[in-house]
């Protein structure tokens, strides 16, 4: 589980810390799946997540994002959709009538905001637009539409478990 312990987040039982430089460390580990070829968009961000919090049972929400690569989640950018499952899978209620329902989607809000700031939109046809399918253009804007939204999902992890924010895992 994740805690806290000396101003970092620590897994419990392996004690193994998140970096101080989570975001950074998000960002590249989501760019390079998405560039591996072996994770579409939202599948990149939650296999990153996964894996640089070595958060092994949470590797099911991978399969989850599958379906919202390419913009199938609506259009919404799929690197956008991977972020909000794992603020779901933290943050996100569980039951009929629990209040965290609001501070999540309050967090998924803020994700979508900061990469509308950066880009200009979420909407992953219009981040894409004019961009070949398959060609390297696209696939580098993609690249980097995953890398940014993993940084900016861990710069909000980050702050809300140091504020104390309840959460799904780790039980603070």
């Amino acid at each position: 589980m994740l805690f806290i312990e000396d101003n970092k987040l620590v897994l419990r039982e392996e004690n193994v810390a998140i970096p101080d430089h989570f975001a950074t460390v998000l960002h590249g580990r989501a760019e390079k799946m998405y560039r591996s070829g072996r994770f579409r968009c939202a599948e990149a961000v939650v296999r990153a997540f996964v894996d640089v919090t070595d958060q092994r049972q949470l590797r099911p929400l991978v399969a989850l994002a599958s379906g919202f690569g390419e913009g199938r989640g609506n259009g919404l950018c799929g690197a956008l959709a991977g972020g909000i499952l794992v603020l779901g899978m933290l943050f996100g209620r569980d039951k009929p009538g629990d209040a965290r329902v609001e501070r999540c989607q309050n967090l998924a809000g803020e994700l979508c905001d900061a990469f509308a700031k950066k880009y200009g939109t979420t909407v992953c046809g219009t981040l894409v637009e004019g961009l070949a399918e398959g060609s390297m253009e696209r696939e580098e804007r993609c690249a980097l539409c995953c890398a940014d939204a993993s940084a900016m999902l861990a710069t909000i992890v980050e702050r809300e478990w140091f504020s104390g924010a309840c959460c799904q895992i780790g039980g603070h």
